[in-house]
């Protein structure tokens, strides 16, 4: 009888044990966090600047971790989208923020719904649905005011972007 009480407490205790190991894994993992905020960001030829949404991905995890690039969800489908001054590979140290700028015409434009971006990992990381609604409304705001005054919102053609 006090065997098998001993030999089901070791084994609830390896389980605990094993349970505990998996959760601290998890938790030391790299995660990012994400924040969008409409700028001005200057052209590549250095002369004018366009409208974008700068994009600021923290990873809040303990361990180093890898951008991987942005999707775009739109109304006729996802697209992949490079982000300006952030490239795919970029890694990112526990505590450290990077951003990069997304041209306005990828988001109003392109009628955008849903902007997810990938670690090294394939994970996926998606800022909220009503931030995001938010941003855009404040994003075609901006737009329309700059254009209203005449303003060019989207990069010049002889730099590139």
């Amino acid at each position: 009888m006090e065997a098998d009480f001993l030999k089901v407490f070791l084994a609830g205790l390896a389980a605990i044990s094993f349970a505990f190991n998996i959760f601290q894994y998890v938790r030391a993992s790299s995660r990012f966090t994400l924040q969008i905020h409409h700028s001005q960001e200057a052209n590549k030829d250095g002369v004018g600047v366009y409208l974008a949404g700068v994009l600021f991905v923290s990873n809040t995890g303990k361990s180093p971790a890898y951008f991987s690039g942005v999707t775009i969800t739109q109304e006729n489908g996802d697209y992949y989208y490079p982000v300006i001054g952030l490239d795919g590979g970029t890694k990112i140290e526990p505590g450290q923020t990077v951003q990069g700028a997304i041209p306005v015409e990828h988001l109003l434009g392109n009628q955008a719904k849903e902007l997810i971006v990938f670690d090294g990992v394939w994970k996926e990381y998606k800022i909220k649905k009503r931030c995001f609604r938010k941003f855009l409304q404040e994003l075609a705001a901006e737009a329309a005011r700059l254009e209203s005054v005449g303003v060019s919102i989207h990069p010049n053609s002889s730099g590139g972007v």
